[in-house]
C-alpha cells in the first residue's frame, strides 16, 4: 500500500522549482487498476512523469514504478475509469531523500 505521493521528479539533480512546504490542491481525475497494481491519475503540472499519478498499491514483488506501465496500458485499451467530477485533495509539496519525506522548509 502506498498512496502518499505524486512524483514531481525521480532522483532530481536539483530541488530548484520544488516549493517545499507549499500547500495546494491536486485533482484526481481517474483510476487504472489490474491484477498487479492500482493507481489514481492526477493533474500534477509540476510532474515530469508522462502520466502523473498516485500509486495506491502494487502486488507483492511489483515495484511502484509499475503504475506508469499500468496507466499506459489502460489508456491504450481504454480501461481508465475517469471520474465524472475530479476529486480535489490537499497536498504539501516536498521531496524524499530515500529515507525521509521532507515537506517542511529546512
Amino acid at each position: 500500500m502506498y498512496g502518499h505521493h505524486s512524483t514531481i521528479a525521480f532522483r532530481p539533480t536539483s530541488l530548484d522549482g520544488i516549493d517545499i512546504g507549499q500547500e495546494q490542491k491536486m485533482k484526481i481525475i481517474g483510476r487504472a487498476q489490474d491484477e498487479k497494481g492500482d493507481a489514481l491519475i492526477v493533474e500534477n503540472t509540476k510532474s515530469n512523469n508522462e502520466y502523473p499519478h498516485i500509486t495506491l498499491s502494487v502486488a507483492e514483488g511489483v515495484s511502484p514504478v509499475y503504475s506508469n506501465e499500468l496507466i499506459k496500458n489502460a489508456l491504450e485499451k481504454q480501461l481508465v475509469e475517469y471520474f465524472d467530477e475530479p476529486i480535489e485533495i490537499d497536498v504539501t509539496e516536498g521531496y524524499s531523500d530515500g529515507a525521509n519525506d521532507i515537506i517542511e522548509p529546512q
